[in-house]
């Protein structure tokens, strides 16, 4: 679980400062958040919810395979859509990777120790997924990209 923990804000600070050459206070301004909560993210006592990702991800056009650590390039895509009718695509998503590995959901949840209703309101669209939960889901169905469950598409 702390190795999860660890690639989720394994790049967040290095976003900020070389990337971005952003401030603290200007990314917490960004999220509506107080800056010590910026450096909570950064210095791994707290996850960054998965809508901050989003946020910083839309506002400074970097992808969230970059931002996680599953690519060593950025690549641009189109903004997220924040509606939540893209969080059931994104549910939806996660639902097909798992069945195409012919996975229920009691097995998932067995094996991931996310709890089953969890993984379903996830899937449904009911509840955007937890930051952790992406990315042990994304580790244990072996997802490519979490940028695609998103459906953005790549700008050229």
């Amino acid at each position: 679980m702390e190795e999860n923990k660890a690639l989720v804000v394994k790049n967040i600070k290095k976003f900020r400062t070389a990337l971005l050459d952003k401030k603290v206070i200007e990314i917490a301004k960004l999220l509506k958040v107080k800056e010590s909560t910026i450096r909570c993210y950064e210095n791994e006592l707290e996850i960054i919810p998965l809508k901050h990702l989003i946020t910083i991800a839309n506002e400074y056009n970097i992808s969230l395979d970059y931002l996680f650590g599953l690519k060593n390039y950025n690549t641009k895509y189109t903004k997220i859509n924040t509606d939540s009718s893209n969080f059931d695509f994104l549910g939806k998503n996660i639902r097909s990777n798992r069945k195409k590995k012919y996975l229920t959901l009691s097995k998932v949840a067995e094996d991931t120790k996310i709890a089953r209703t969890s993984l379903s309101n996830y899937e449904r669209g009911k509840n955007l997924i937890k930051t952790l939960y992406l990315v042990i889901l994304v580790k244990y169905l072996e997802i490519e990209s979490i940028d695609k469950l998103f459906d953005r598409k790549e700008i050229k």
